[in-house]
């Protein structure tokens, strides 16, 4: 209904007007947080498993290539976020392994189950399975940590003398 005396729904065309509630802006800095989030994983994941020279060595393929171009590859994909920041899932690769190849589980899954050992990835595929969702204070508090993990690995590289 528009609101005009007489009208009803179905004799009128005006819509109501749609008023922003607080569920809108709580996803959309749910979102916002989930993005920034990515990005210092992401950052975090490459710098960690840098050489001293800045240059990423791809876990599927084994191409080296520098930080900046490098990318963070998970072993159970992102949807599943409670194991989408989890330090054991992820490895850097390269854009064409990761994207292109879809992670290149060929080589990726018995690489990842050598290193890590069979019953380490069986956890983790349950965590994966585990529907709990996140709250967002939680993911707040990853943030902050994770944002707190970043600053101190690229000290402790500067330090060293390493490039970073």
């Amino acid at each position: 209904m528009c609101g005009r005396e007489g009208h009803y729904q179905f004799q009128c065309w005006q819509r109501p007007k749609k008023t922003k509630t607080r569920k809108y802006t709580s996803d959309n800095e749910r979102k916002k947080l989930i993005k920034e989030l990515d990005k210092y994983f992401s950052l975090y994941i490459r710098w960690y498993y840098a050489n001293p020279e800045g240059l990423d060595t791809c876990y599927t393929c084994g191409r080296t290539l520098p930080v900046y171009e490098a990318q963070c590859g998970h072993y159970i994909k992102r949807g599943y976020f409670n194991t989408r920041w989890e330090l054991s899932n992820c490895r850097v690769q390269c854009k064409n392994c990761n994207e292109y190849k879809g992670g290149n589980y060929s080589v990726y899954e018995p690489k990842i189950k050598r290193e890590l050992g069979v019953d380490e990835v069986q956890k983790l595929w349950d965590k994966a399975y585990s529907r709990a969702k996140i709250p967002t204070y939680e993911l707040d508090e990853k943030l902050k940590q994770i944002k707190k993990d970043y600053k101190h690995l690229i000290e402790l590289r500067r330090k060293k003398g390493w490039k970073a």
